[in-house]
């Protein structure tokens, strides 16, 4: 099932990327039926980047999956000060989901050298 880029986003949505043509940061939120939560999600990252990046242009795109409680609305009229945002609403698809199970140790890095080390030598395997 193959879509086009452009048939993902609706009229609007494009208009709005045409026009801001260039950002700095892009702030993805996706929802679902998240009418408690999300006015509060949406303050909090138009606070973090009003402190932190004040000079930068900064985008927040929200991913709606269909939400039936009002999320969208609520995104569109929690107050952001200057920062753009675009808001995509879609319809819920099914989706196919593919777990793989990890099998290291857990909460462990394993650093991998950037120059390839020499093989131990035999004799010290042997001794």
């Amino acid at each position: 099932m193959a879509t086009s880029d452009s048939a993902l986003l609706t009229d609007p949505v494009r208009k709005k990327i045409e026009e801001l043509q260039e950002v700095d940061i892009l702030v993805g939120i996706p929802s679902y039926n998240n009418s408690r939560t999300i006015p509060h999600v949406v303050r909090a990252v138009h606070a973090g980047l009003a402190k932190y990046y004040p000079k930068a242009k900064c985008v927040l795109v929200n991913s709606d999956g269909g939400s039936k409680d009002g999320t969208p609305d609520l995104v569109s009229h929690t107050e952001v000060g200057n920062l753009e945002m675009i808001l995509v609403d879609h319809p819920v698809y099914l989706i196919n989901k593919i777990v793989t199970p990890y099998h290291g140790i857990p909460g462990k890095v394993r650093v991998i050298a950037s120059e390839p080390r020499p093989p131990p030598s035999s004799t010290a395997a042997e001794s």
